[in-house]
């Protein structure tokens, strides 16, 4: 009997013992099942994104434009909602849209800086009233850039700052300030002089010169000594540069012909007093010498200035006339040359259009083409005239004290 009950114990715990078994294998399937299930759930989260955001996807760092901005920020703000499960499924897509976004930051950037080079070129030393403007607009669009661009333009915005900072001290300055922060702020170049000064000072001269025209009236008048100085500096400056390039005396065909055609601009250095002005060689002139304009009413008053302030038809002045030839490399020409400062044949009533017949024409000319262009707006009545070696007036043989000239600007040295 007692053998009987052992033996029905130890079955009933092997009953149990399998019951447990039994479940706890259940349990196993069971949660299989559910991790398996979770899975594919998160599979198919993911698979969601990609669907949704394929367009930013398909996009490389070589292809990708500033104006794929709202795609990207719209992909980065559903992928920051995804729960770390699935997250984990797109670390490629994740690593791709980092790397768009680091491109659109240096495209935005490039933007910035180039759109706002002008301004950015700017220091507190060299700015003036006049880029007011462009210093609250470039400030403008750099708060309206993202953040992480912002950070990428740092020190810009601390050159705009300080930009802004002396906009406001110029603007609220009396003339005697005005007069007094110009002269501390550029008192290296008002320290050069014609002695010393160099071609390479040029640029920086004129950039204190742009300045100073953007001074209002009143501190223009209190800086009288110091533009006298700049002006000399760069009289000083142009004569270095002629001095660099040899003079040549050619004969008036080939000058006419191949340097100095009609619509030319030239430099002209007058010897004698080392003044300088521009003209422009005008269309429907003779083709033995050159019929030439000032370009601007400064230039008509230097000219006249070079000849003691006046208009003289028998007066011969030793020149050195620089033609640019081309604009990229600088290459010029200097022509050994004289000018006869008296204006003539402009239209005297000044009721004929430019290259027609005028009855009566300035600087007894007597009819003829009228070769006064009132665009031009010079302050002058027509033309004056430079003479190269062996120029006349057809007709006519060469003036001698022209040719003279051209001789004592052929062997200028100075």
């Amino acid at each position: 009997m007692l053998s009987y009950k052992i033996k029905n114990t130890t079955i009933k715990r092997i009953i149990i013992k399998l019951s447990v078994l039994i479940l706890i294998s259940f349990s196993v399937i069971a949660i299989s099942f559910s991790i398996t299930a979770c899975n594919s759930s998160y599979q198919d989260i993911a698979d969601e994104f990609r669907d949704t955001h394929a367009a930013i996807l398909s996009i490389t760092v070589a292809t990708v434009t500033i104006e794929d901005r709202t795609a990207l920020n719209a992909a980065f703000s559903d992928y920051r909602e995804l729960i770390a499960d699935v997250r984990v499924l797109l670390i490629e897509e994740r690593t791709l849209l980092g790397n768009l976004a680091a491109r659109i930051n240096e495209l935005e950037v490039a933007v910035f800086i180039t759109t706002h080079a002008h301004i950015l070129s700017r220091t507190v030393t060299t700015l003036i009233l006049a880029d007011s403007t462009a210093v609250n607009a470039a400030l403008i669009e750099l708060e309206s850039l993202e953040a992480s661009v912002r950070a990428m333009l740092i020190d810009e915005r601390i050159l705009l700052d300080s930009l802004l900072v002396r906009l406001i001290a110029l603007e609220r300055a009396s003339p005697e300030t005005a007069a007094t922060l110009f002269r501390e702020t550029h008192k290296d170049v008002l320290a050069l002089t014609i002695e010393y000064v160099e071609i390479a000072d040029r640029s920086r001269i004129e950039m204190v010169l742009t300045i100073f025209n953007n001074q209002p009236d009143e501190a223009q008048e209190l800086l009288a000594k110091e533009k006298a100085l700049l002006d000399s500096l760069i009289n000083r400056i142009t004569r270095l540069e002629f001095e660099n390039v040899p003079i040549r005396r050619e004969l008036h065909s080939l000058v006419l012909s191949t340097y100095f055609l009609p619509n030319t601009e030239a430099e002209i250095l007058d010897i004698e007093t080392g003044i300088t002005y521009r003209v422009r060689r005008v269309t429907g002139g003779f083709a033995t010498l050159a019929d030439v304009e000032t370009l601007t009413r400064e230039d008509t008053d230097r000219l006249r200035e070079s000849n003691g302030g006046n208009w003289n038809a028998l007066s011969a002045r030793a020149i050195i006339v620089t033609i640019i030839l081309d604009e990229v490399t600088g290459r010029r020409v200097r022509l050994a040359a004289s000018i006869a400062p008296w204006e003539h044949k402009g239209c005297i009533t000044g009721d004929t259009p430019f290259g027609q017949h005028a009855p009566n024409r300035t600087g007894y000319a007597g009819p003829g083409i009228n070769l006064n262009n009132p665009a031009t707006d010079n302050g002058m009545q027509g033309v004056v005239d430079i003479f190269f070696w062996n120029s006349h007036v057809p007709g006519a043989p060469p003036i001698q004290r022209h040719q003279d000239q051209v001789l004592i600007a052929a062997s200028f040295t100075g």
